[in-house]
């Protein structure tokens, strides 16, 4: 007998691995998912290459230190629960269920750890608990044994699915000690977070990590919601996840309005966009060194330092699941000192002189300022000026026709 090692499981062969699975799942009448990545390539051909990569792209968590060593990692959604129970015992399996209310589940020598899937109350992420830790990932599409769809974008997520929550506690003595602050209407309401929703999808799909900052980050960890005073929104991501296209992707997205660019790829980048009702949004991409990492500043050379952000962390923010560091303490402290605690008005808050963090970075030389600043404004304005001056090519001969054609040409411009 061969005995096979599946990324540090040991069994006697794949295929028996592989048996108890399908054993499981048909004992347990396929409410059961496989959600451990490891066995990927025993169930469908997916090109798995990446989850024995020892080399981490950064943000990640390691999987030895997600999944249980000598375990077969598998869920089911706890409105089932009652009937997994019902099921062991039916079956007369050998079994154990824990505080967690996960189970351990013996078959053929194999452990299975199945795990409880909570749906959030806004539907939008599953929580669950391994080895002891909270972690949330967005909702999962496929409810089957076979497992997610997207297996790759699934080891995705839950590489970045460690919980951490908002300081709830404070937030309430928060309330209680400035009222004044939300006696009145927000300057961003909480439906905003649909399409702050909206945006993460759309990030994810390109291999992106959209991790909250500024003062979006010090509202959800301060507030658990949006600074009622807030006047925009602000995301970061690292700097490996950019790419060529992402400026024509942004304008071809149908809920985001390109505007701005500052500086170059090369060093200091950032997007100023517009969502919905116009409220302003700022895309800062983030620099690291072996010790630190560090964004630009708007129209300008100008550094914002913070401790080294290497990892990624899941939370909730309004109901919706959202990435932070998961040093998100240290990075609000280097923004905003140890008075982060202390509401300051944006009316008082100067973005290049109120951070404690901030740092001149030289100047932008007279031939380079072209490239490092970019209204995309008047580079649409001038696409689609091109487009006008090479009308489209006639296919109708009747003018009714062809004038319907081109006002729907018009139309899509606009539109992009």
């Amino acid at each position: 007998m061969h005995e096979a090692n599946v990324f540090g499981l040991q069994f006697s062969t794949s295929k028996q691995a592989l048996s108890s699975i399908l054993q499981l799942s048909r004992y347990l009448e396929s409410k059961t998912l496989l959600v451990d990545p490891r066995f990927i390539s025993l169930i469908q051909d997916v090109q798995a290459h990446f989850i024995g990569d020892k080399q981490l792209r950064i943000g990640e968590e390691n999987l030895n230190d997600i999944l249980e060593s000598n375990s077969v990692m598998m869920a089911f959604f706890d409105r089932d629960g009652l009937d997994i129970l019902n099921l062991l015992k039916s079956h007369n399996l050998l079994w154990k269920k824990f505080t967690d209310q996960s189970f351990e589940v013996i078959i053929d020598g194999i452990s299975h750890r199945l795990i409880p899937f909570s749906l959030s109350k806004s539907e939008d992420y599953i929580e669950f608990i391994l080895r002891k830790v909270k972690r949330i990932i967005p909702k999962v599409e496929n409810e089957s044994f076979v497992g997610p769809v997207d297996w790759i974008r699934f080891v995705w997520t839950l590489q970045r699915s460690r919980f951490i929550s908002c300081e709830k506690a404070f937030a309430a003595r928060y309330r209680q000690t400035y009222p004044q602050f939300f006696s009145g209407k927000p300057r961003i309401q909480n439906g905003i977070i649909l399409t702050l929703q909206r945006f993460r999808n759309w990030a994810i799909k390109r291999g992106m990590t959209p991790m909250l900052h500024a003062g979006t980050l010090l509202g959800w960890y301060r507030e658990c919601g949006i600074i009622t005073y807030t006047h925009d929104i602000d995301f970061t991501v690292f700097i490996e996840e950019h790419y060529d296209k992402f400026p024509d992707d942004v304008m071809n997205s149908s809920f985001i309005e390109l505007s701005l660019r500052f500086n170059k790829p090369e060093d200091l980048l950032e997007y100023k966009v517009y969502i919905e009702n116009g409220i302003p949004m700022d895309i800062f991409f983030l620099y690291h060194d072996q010790n630190s990492s560090w964004i630009g500043g708007l129209s300008g050379v100008t550094k914002f330092i913070y401790p080294l952000i290497n990892r990624t962390c899941a939370t909730d923010l309004l109901g919706y699941l959202m990435y932070v560091p998961c040093n998100a303490l240290d990075v609000i402290t280097s923004d905003y000192s140890k008075n982060w605690s202390e509401p300051l008005h944006s009316s008082r808050y100067f973005w290049n002189e109120s951070p404690s963090n901030i740092l001149g970075a030289g100047t932008v030389p007279p031939e380079e300022r072209a490239e490092s600043f970019i209204q995309y404004n008047s580079v649409k304005n001038k696409k689609a000026n091109e487009k006008k001056s090479n009308p489209p090519i006639k296919r109708m001969t009747s003018q009714r026709a062809e004038h319907y054609k081109t006002s729907n040409v018009s139309q899509r411009l606009m539109n992009t």
